[in-house]
């Protein structure tokens, strides 16, 4: 069998079939009539006499390994097909197998395909030529994310320090996109970032976390802890890396510093006055008290870290944010973590690339050139890349566009993949027999960190009832474009801290379409539930009225039987539902058609009071049999 997994099969003219053994490729071929092996069907063995002409061979290209059922999304062949083939070659597989490039080359040329073995290194590509020296280590500032629970006081706290307004501009307590900011305290640089403290920003705090080397947790003295607060613990935790809770509000009389150190401490954040190893700081971001000993705290932190990085090579880093501006084009917040960024440097991020035009520092400040840990805002690149994505500088533009035209292969090869292997048939009888319910929306917002983190937060409302559809979502402001779409797809326009443009607003007042935009996520959240919610049918709740006793029957001949009552509890309504019950056991059921007092037809009795009610279906009824009255309540369905 090893020989048969360094074999690749070649069908050749006139009907032979030889394998050539790539361990050093042999002298001579032999003909499939002369290989004694069970596993070789007599069938698969050609008449010689029958010149058949080869099929022109199709052409795969796969990496040095592949999964099975990509390997059958490139062959356009079912998985199940492929296995099969796979065992009767002897390959014991099944569809989670990775296999290597030579089993992949004997399978593939059972379906008449030839296999090209891709061999571009991405990573060496962009590494060519990079000397590095011991002598280009220098010390770089410590990155320090700042997390916590919403209006805990994050953005406040770094405001305190940078002596900026910048919550003034801040909606709902909330900071709206991560944002970086460096200053000095004792002779050593800082660096923040502030991530926003909403649940629905999960994706945006991980990402932060990622490129940290220090996570202080804010918490709120009087709140104490909530749940964004065990999220930002999960996330420091899973980056691996020093955590410093800073306990703010101090200055409010209901704080319980206490009672939060036992809280931290169930989470594995002991302090260390209590034995642990987790620096607590409490702190008042109103009148600063306790912010010089956390950043003391955080500079000793870094110094025992000896964080260092090579200045002199190509930069390399993470994106913090990228946004479009109307007068800059798009506009991308990096951050590096080694190397020097400057000003002309040919950047590669994801599918996107261009020539830095600009380097903006976070003061404003125009730079030719940024080391590492300090952020910066760059113009040129022909893209909005993620958040959170990491970014490279090559030599030239030719790197830069070879290596995008091998993710964009990859890319296409894993949208193959998905849609080979996904049975649309069930997608579509899980919407049809279970009547799952969609709206369509299209979503916009200003950055691209906000608009992944809310992209995911609808994901979160899906149901077994009901789902979000986003038919289309982008970063910019709502278009022309995204009118025209909403109006073919029937789709809900919502926009997050984001505009419409002036022709999009005449547009709206002579159209159905629905356009909402909001500057609050919180808000755009509850918005999207309650839409959701809309979609689903009311639940029919019974709810008693009242009762009534019989007390006599009247047989009247225009009206039939009318029956004399009491109402002893709650009331009776012409109109509603009843039922007449005889020592608790239900005689029939009925609608209420008339209702008396007196002589009078009204619309309801109360309580305490006697008259007459008319029904359909009068079964047999007689004194003191119990008119029970009842409605249904329309119930809202909640996702």
């Amino acid at each position: 069998m090893d020989a048969l997994k360094k074999a690749v099969r070649a069908k050749l003219p006139g009907g032979r079939k030889e394998y050539l053994i790539s361990n050093n490729f042999p002298k001579k071929s032999r003909n499939l009539k002369d290989l004694h092996r069970d596993d070789i069907k007599d069938t698969d063995i050609q008449d010689e006499s029958k010149k058949d002409v080869r099929p022109q061979t199709n052409k795969i290209k796969i990496q040095d390994k592949i999964l099975i059922t990509l390997l059958a999304s490139k062959l356009k062949i079912k998985i199940n097909q492929v296995i099969k083939k796979a065992t009767a070659l002897g390959l014991d597989l099944t569809v989670k197998d990775e296999i290597d490039s030579d089993e992949a080359t004997i399978i593939a040329s059972e379906f008449n395909y030839d296999v090209e073995v891709d061999t571009y290194n991405e990573k060496l590509v962009i590494n060519q030529g990079i000397t590095r020296k011991d002598s280009d280590i220098k010390a770089r500032p410590p990155i320090i994310t700042v997390m916590g629970h919403v209006d805990h006081g994050k953005t406040s706290l770094l405001d305190y320090i940078r002596k900026s307004k910048v919550v003034d501009n801040e909606y709902g307590g909330i900071t709206q996109s991560i944002g970086a900011y460096s200053f000095s305290f004792e002779g050593e640089n800082l660096v923040f970032i502030d991530t926003p403290g909403h649940a629905a920003f999960s994706a945006m705090r991980s990402r932060g976390a990622s490129i940290t080397d220090i996570v202080v947790i804010v918490v709120a003295a009087d709140d104490g802890v909530m749940p964004q607060t065990i999220e930002a613990i999960n996330h420091a935790k899973s980056a691996n890396v020093p955590i410093i809770v800073a306990i703010n509000k101090i200055d409010k009389t209901e704080s319980n510093i206490e009672t939060i150190k036992t809280k931290m401490s169930e989470y594995e954040l002991t302090p260390e006055d209590w034995g642990g190893d987790t620096s607590f700081v409490s702190v008042s971001a109103l009148n600063g008290t306790g912010v010089d000993d956390l950043l003391e705290l955080i500079v000793l932190q870094s110094k025992i870290m000896e964080l260092k990085a090579n200045i002199k090579i190509p930069s390399s880093g993470y994106v913090l944010e990228s946004s479009l501006d109307k007068g800059k084009g798009v506009v991308v917040t990096l951050i590096s973590k080694e190397g020097e960024l400057k000003r002309g440097d040919i950047i590669l991020c994801g599918t996107n690339s261009g020539k830095i035009r600009a380097l903006i520092d976070d003061k404003g400040k125009s730079l030719d050139s940024s080391g590492p840990s300090f952020p910066v805002e760059i113009l040129g690149i022909n893209g909005l890349p993620d958040a959170g994505m990491p970014y490279n500088i090559v030599k030239n533009e030719k790197i830069a566009k070879d290596i995008i035209r091998n993710r964009l292969a990859a890319i296409e090869d894993e949208k193959a993949f998905k849609f080979h292997t996904i049975d649309l048939d069930f997608i579509n009888l899980d919407l049809e027999q279970n009547k799952i319910k969609e709206q369509p929306f299209i979503i916009k917002a200003a950055t691209q960190g906000s608009l992944d983190a809310l992209v995911s937060a609808l994901y979160n409302f899906e149901s077994e009832k009901c789902r979000a559809k986003i038919v289309h979502s982008g970063v910019g402001t709502i278009n022309e474009s995204d009118f025209m779409l909403a109006e073919s797809t029937n789709s809900i326009i919502l926009g997050f801290s984001t505009s419409l443009e002036s022709k999009v607003k005449v547009l709206l007042d002579k159209s159905l379409v629905r356009c909402e935009t909001y500057k609050i996520i919180y808000e755009i959240l509850d918005r999207i539930k309650e839409i959701l919610e809309g979609l689903l049918d009311p639940i029919l709740e019974e709810r008693i009225v009242g009762h009534a006793e019989i007390r006599e029957i009247f047989n009247l001949s225009k009206q039939g039987k009318i029956a004399g009552c009491f109402v002893s509890d709650g009331k009776a309504i012409r109109g509603h539902n009843m039922r007449i019950k005889r020592d608790n056991e239900i005689l029939f059921e009925s609608t209420i058609i008339s209702l008396k007092r007196f002589k009078d037809d009204v619309k309801e009795v109360a309580n305490g009071l006697e008259c007459g009610i008319g029904f359909d279906n009068v079964g047999n009824i007689g004194e003191g049999d119990v008119i029970e009255i009842y409605t249904f309540d329309k119930i809202a369905q909640k996702i």
